[in-house]
Parts: structure tokens; sequence; C-alpha cells
């Protein structure tokens, strides 16, 4: 039988329990959705797991650069996903050397119809369903960039969760200290 693992008062069973009630409730099918939740899930595993790790484990003042570094990375990510969001990708002008089968008009070169959106996009990547948008001219830097700031903020959890999972398994972890 496992023991009542706490925090500060909080059983932490029962807060993933409440944890995953709420993410039902809030999840959409879309994409967007998804992604907003799982980003409100990470920000929870941060401040219930490894902010009282680093609080335990390191200095406070390594622990406030950490701080400072996982919320810069935060903060870019949400800031680049929400304006490729937002931005529209650029809708071809009925001006170019092709013309679209589906829309009947002219296109520049590179230019595709998106069959989701339902008109020409200029330089499309792919229509994607994470943002509910098309990549294209005016919001692809904003994609990439919301792409990059969530491959560092995953390396940054991995990197940063590393020595618990290695105490973990020698039992001289910090969430023993819970018990």
């Amino acid at each position: 039988m496992m023991a009542k693992i706490t925090w500060k008062g909080i059983d932490i069973k029962e807060a993933t329990a409440l944890t995953f009630k709420i993410l039902k409730l809030v999840m959409p099918v879309s994409g967007v959705g998804m992604v907003s939740t799982l980003c409100l899930f990470l920000a929870l595993v941060y401040y219930w797991f490894l902010l009282p790790y680093q609080l335990f484990t390191y200095p406070i003042l390594l622990t406030l650069v950490l701080f400072l570094i996982a919320h810069w990375i935060l903060l870019n990510t949400l800031y680049n996903y929400i304006l490729a969001i937002l931005i529209h990708p650029g809708k071809s002008k009925g001006s170019g050397p092709s013309k679209c089968r589906q829309c009947r008009t002219n296109r520049p070169e590179r230019s595709h119809h998106c069959r989701t959106c339902g008109y020409c996009v200029l330089l499309m990547d792919h229509h994607c369903l994470w943002i509910n948008n098309c990549v294209g001219y005016y919001n692809y830097g904003y994609f990439m960039k919301a792409c990059l700031y969530t491959w560092l903020g995953a390396m940054y959890g991995t990197l940063a969760l590393l020595p618990e999972v290695f105490a973990f398994s020698e039992e001289k972890s910090v969430i023993f200290l819970y018990q």
C-alpha cells in the first residue's frame, strides 16, 4: 500500500483527478483546445512538482533563474502560438500566372488552394490542425517560432526533471519528503 502523498496539505492524487476533470470540461475537439489544455496541464505540473523540487534542491538564486527561464520560454511559446492563430496567412488577390481549379481565379506562384479554408493561400505550407488555420506567408514565422519554443520547453522540462528521476529511482527523491 502506497502512502498518501501530499504537498502543502494538498493530496496529489485528488489534485491530479480534479485537474483531469477540469481538462475534460475545457478541452474541445479542436487542436487549439488540445494545445491550450496541454499548456495548462504543463503549467500545473511545473508548479506542483518541478518548482517545489527546485526550491528544496537548489540555492534560491539558481531557482529564481530557472523560474525566469521557464516563464520566458512559456511566454514566448504562447505569444507566437497566439499570433500564428490570429494572423491571416495571406489570401491570393487573383493575380498571377496560374489559375486555381477550385476558385477559378488567377493566383501567384507557390500559392495553393486550401480545401479546409476554401481559398488560395500565399506561400501555403499546410493547413494546421493545431492552430486551426493555414500556415502561409504572414504567419509562417510565428508558427515556426512557436514550434521552436515548444521544443525548448520540452527540453527544459526534461533536463530539469532528470536529476529527480535518478534520485527517485534510488529512493532519495524530494517527493519522499511529502509523505
